[in-house]
């Protein structure tokens, strides 16, 4: 037990390799010990821990490790806790004895302290730093002493009452918090923090206790009954010891004991063979459960790939308790199926994706490929389907062994070149450098193409390499087209629906938030309110609604259509209550001219936003346009088209290339830019159904006839990568931006490296200390030197390294 405590501030890994190390002590020493010491079999008792789960601990084998070191340490325990498993089950377990939950922020924090003290109530000590008040260290000591008969202890200035029933907890949300030596003896310190193993293992509970709630249900019996049997074995065995003890004479005279001694045997025969049974069903229970690991495995590793997202930009931190009740949301809406395996592709599917949508609401643009990519390798990864040298080239390539000369000198830079000697360091491209004269006609190709990523690698190269190696290629060749090459691998490998613009259906924000959580729109320039009240199947019936809406000042307003006058009220559950944190402000619609040029106005409003990626080739200073400034030009087309008889396309014109957005240009050349794009969609020509805004015909004027699907249709079909030809630039203005972008998102990316492991399993950590470890000399040999270097009166230096070696 007391290495377990000592062991207690280590992850799972660690604990069960230090304790490997000591049962080979153990054995070496001849020291006598259990076949396969067990923490939780030898201290833990079933019943209790059954008690602590449904409480909230999680069964994964590390918490009830912790649960049971917190049940024997000697000192309070801390918890490292930053995902707050430790904080919900203290709370919970402890709930109906009083618990007192203070922080060291609270005033009167001592004082409930002191109370929880005198009256043997548990006390739970949130949010603890990495030091604590003065005045708790003789409650972390426990510093009690008798005087007149009452056990005492010092709080402050103080002698206060020390009840026995008295308990304590401390926890911190701190993820690596670096404690001192003398306070880490004050307290048994615990790591609580979620590993991917752990996670792996209370995951795997939850998606078996909503596929086979018989299973879980038989399991949770055994361990009641097989406790119960237990303890009714242990109860004959005392009896027995009492009955010899207690026998006066020879113990074979006395019928009793005889009679007790019979009726014992049987007993407990049948309880073993019971218990045996029990034992076999549980395996039988566990091999079931084992079906569903791949479940398991799937949602482990999507956590953490969300929960590094904070490393790209701190806005994005997302809990444990919002990620699993996305999980358990996808358990329950993903398709039945007749089969197991079925039904865990089913599982994966849907909630993979559901993850992604509910993420991507959250991410900046840029971001979302990024984090496509990333759900993409770190899945592939797991299924060793990536080599971790090449992985780690993608990101940040890798330096030539030998130089040759670059055999394209007239259309292959030299840093292309140099890139591809670094490509072919790795062992599946070892002769690349070697064969690429052989293959120029084919690589030049590649590289003149409009759609590198897309054409075939000359020779075998193309049958040798797989879709992600593919990438490497392409990252020497061309690595404007990278993004677009990350575009493909991502849809070929998880499905085009990852790569789409995931929009924001407020339909589906309703139905997947609570009346507890509000919605916030962080730096949106998107105003839902009029989105808000439109949907359909927001509110059963507005006329039992009443609208409260407030201004950013905290000004009552009504909406006039839904308040009717009434009081703010919610006649229907509180569960259809929602909080949106937003700007209010509706906008207008219109028929057929309105139409033409409200789609023509829209893409006139996307390519001012985009021109800003082609730095000073789209305007010298990067405008920031807003959907406001859209709204505005709305409202203005349908106020003139009303009043009006025909259209006023110099008016229009004025309006928003002079005023609504030309407004925000102080650059004489860029707004001269812009009033002659302007010219191209405020125009006579956009009202034809024929129309194209480009010479390849992509982007077209559509039927007005068309009603919301039609318009939404002809969007999707769209091309994601927007060509320069829309903007009016040539081809080659893109290349400098997606070069950018491709080595932007790779950056992205290798920010979240530190749980990235190399190619023989170890972490970037563990290959860093190895590294130190190895450069480290071995320890001197005293002997040796002191017989070189013998101490001498007259030799005072010989002393002094004496000394130092043997420090």
């Amino acid at each position: 037990m007391i290495i377990y405590c000592i062991l207690g501030p280590f992850t799972g890994e660690y604990r069960a390799a230090m304790a490997k190390e000591l049962l080979k002590g153990f054995k070496e020493l001849g020291v006598p010990h259990t076949d396969v010491p067990n923490l939780v079999s030898t201290l833990g008792d079933p019943v209790n821990i059954r008690t602590w789960q449904i409480a909230g601990l999680p069964k994964d084998n590390l918490s009830v490790e912790n649960g049971v070191i917190s049940q024997y340490s000697l000192h309070w325990a801390l918890f490292i806790d930053p995902q707050g498993q430790a904080n919900t089950w203290i709370k919970n377990m402890e709930k109906d004895s009083g618990l007192e939950v203070v922080k060291l922020s609270d005033r009167d924090f001592l004082r409930r302290l002191e109370n929880a003290i005198r009256f043997g109530k548990p006390c739970l000590l949130e949010n603890v730093g990495e030091e604590l008040d003065p005045a708790l260290e003789p409650v972390l000591l426990q510093q009690t002493f008798k005087q007149q008969g009452h056990t005492l202890l010092k709080l402050g200035d103080s002698l206060i009452d020390y009840h026995e029933s008295f308990k304590m907890y401390l926890t911190t949300k701190l993820p690596n918090p670096h404690y001192s030596p003398e306070f880490s003896a004050k307290v048994t310190l615990i790591n609580f923090t979620l590993s991917p193993s752990g996670l792996q293992d209370q995951l795997l509970g939850m998606v078996v206790a909503k596929e086979q709630q018989d299973l879980e249900v038989a399991k949770n019996q055994l361990i009641t009954s097989n406790a119960k049997m237990k303890q009714e074995l242990k109860e004959i065995e005392d009896e027995i010891l009492f009955r010899l003890s207690s026998t006066e004479g020879n113990p074979v005279d006395n019928e009793e004991l005889i009679r007790v001694l019979e009726a014992s045997k049987i007993k407990a025969g049948e309880i073993k063979a019971k218990v045996k049974a029990a034992e076999k069903t549980e395996q039988n229970i566990d091999a079931a459960r084992l079906e569903y690991v791949p479940v398991a495995v799937r949602a482990q590793i999507l956590f953490f790939c969300v929960s590094d997202l904070s490393n790209v930009d701190p806005m994005y931190q997302y809990s444990l308790e919002w990620f699993l009740g996305i999980f358990l949301s996808g358990i329950a809406n993903s398709r039945s199926a007749d089969t197991v395996e079925e039904r865990i592709w089913n599982i994966n599917e849907y909630f993979t994706f559901s993850l992604y949508g509910n993420i991507c609401r959250s991410l900046f643009e840029k971001h979302k490929l990024m984090f496509a990519f990333l759900l993409c390798a770190r899945i592939m990864m797991n299924d060793k389907k990536i080599d971790m040298v090449e992985w780690r080239y993608l990101l940040s390539g890798a330096m030539p062994v030998q130089q040759l000369a670059n055999p394209a000198v007239s259309w292959l830079s030299e840093r292309a070149w140099q890139d591809i000697l670094g490509l072919s360091t790795l062992k599946n491209f070892s002769n690349l450098a070697q064969s690429f004269p052989e293959h120029l006609e084919g690589f030049k190709k590649i590289f003149d193409s409009s759609q590198p990523h897309r054409e075939p690698l000359p020779g075998a190269w193309d049958v040798i390499l797989d879709s992600f190696q593919k990438l490497l290629v392409l990252r020497c060749l061309r690595a404007d087209c990278l993004i677009q090459g990350l575009q493909d691998f991502v849809a070929a490998e998880l499905g085009q629906r990852f790569i789409e613009p995931q929009t924001s259906d407020l339909s589906v924000v309703f139905a997947e938030s609570s009346s507890s959580t509000p919605l916030i729109f962080v730096l949106s320039l998107h105003r839902p309110a009029a989105d808000l009240y439109i949907c359909p199947g927001f509110f059963p019936d507005s006329n039992d609604l009443s609208v409260y809406m407030l201004d950013s000042q905290g000004q009552e307003l009504f909406h006039p259509l839904y308040s009717k006058g009434k009081s703010v009220s919610f006649p229907y559950s509180a569960r259809n209550f929602r909080l949106w944190l937003t700007v209010f402000q509706p906008i207008s619609s219109g028929v057929s001219d309105f139409k033409s040029l409200l789609l023509s106005l829209c893409l006139f409003h996307g390519i001012a936003l985009e021109r800003r990626k082609f730095g000073p080739l789209g305007f010298n200073i990067p405008y920031e346009f807003t959907d406001g400034d859209l709204n505005i030009c709305i409202s203005q087309l349908k106020m003139f088209l009303d009043e009006y008889q025909d259209i006023p396309y110099k008016v229009l014109k004025y309006t928003a290339g002079e005023i609504n957005y030309g407004g925000r240009v102080t650059d004489d050349w860029d707004r001269r830019c812009l009033l002659s794009v302007v010219e191209d969609f405020y125009c006579p020509a956009v009202l034809s159904s024929d129309h194209v805004y480009c010479a390849s015909g992509v982007y077209r004027q559509i039927d007005t006839k068309l009603d919301i699907k039609g318009y939404l249709a002809y969007i999707r079909g769209l091309p994601i990568n927007d060509t320069p030809e829309i903007f009016g630039l040539h081809d080659n203005a893109n290349i400098s931006f997606a070069q950018n972008e491709a080595f932007g998102l790779l950056e992205a990316v290798v920010r979240l490296q530190p749980r990235a492991t190399s190619a023989e399993g170890k972490t970037l950590e563990e290959e860093i200390v190895a590294g130190i470890v190895e450069k480290i000399p071995p320890p001197f040999d005293i002997e040796e030197v002191m017989g070189k270097y013998p101490v001498l009166y007259e030799e005072s230096m010989n002393t002094v390294l004496i000394q130092e070696v043997i420090r």
